[in-house]
């Protein structure tokens, strides 16, 4: 069966953009890189089903989601745009699966890779170290902005330092994506853009 040569593409695009890579390095890919197009809404990765991938976006959004038992309400813990990927465990070692699920936000194309897969040739090969560093790199980088604006208690405060932090993944989410992001209502959500944009009026 062939492979989605367009998932590929941006993938190999997206990878040579820090190291050089060779032909069998495309061929590994092509042999062990899985694409989905998944539509808004859809499931990568639950709970109930153990797995050990991880889900790099080619096109689209997906974020890993998990519901508060407290108030049963849905919070988003991270995200994933185009060239970021989310995994369904802490890290690439451990057996224990992440509770909550992966989701598009959107309709998307990615690429799922076992972990199996990659821990057959890293640390033995630099390009593909290099290539898994930068995408856990990345997911760290938002896991830390992510806790750090929670860490306010005042709403506008979190809404205000997500824009300044993370802006990339603040401007394509809807509204109640964002409230779920950080921790409140939609309601209380839509306060808080109204007083950000009036506070810049002023």
């Amino acid at each position: 069966m062939k492979k989605d040569t367009k998932a590929l593409n941006i993938f190999f695009q997206f990878w040579s953009e820090y190291a050089q890579t060779e032909e069998y390095h495309k061929q590994w890919a092509r042999d062990n890189l899985h694409p989905i197009h998944a539509s808004r809404g859809e499931l990568l990765y639950n709970y109930s089903s153990p797995q050990k991938n991880l889900y790099f976006v080619c096109q689209g959004m997906i974020a890993f989601v998990s519901i508060d038992p407290s108030i049963k309400k849905r919070k988003i813990e991270s995200v994933a745009l185009a060239h970021n990927s989310l995994k369904t465990t802490n890290h690439l070692y451990t057996n224990t699966p992440r509770t909550g699920s992966i989701v598009a936000l959107r309709s998307s194309l990615v690429l799922r890779i076992a972990y199996e897969r990659v821990k057959t040739l890293k640390n033995h090969d630099p390009v593909i170290d290099i290539l898994f560093d930068v995408l856990a790199s990345r997911e760290t980088r938002q896991h830390r902005s992510h806790i750090s604006i929670l860490l306010s208690k005042l709403p506008l405060d979190r809404y205000r330092l997500f824009r300044e932090q993370l802006s990339s993944i603040q401007s394509v989410m809807t509204q109640q994506e964002q409230a779920d992001y950080l921790g409140i209502s939609k309601r209380t959500l839509q306060e808080c853009q109204y007083l950000f944009l009036k506070s810049l009026n002023s």
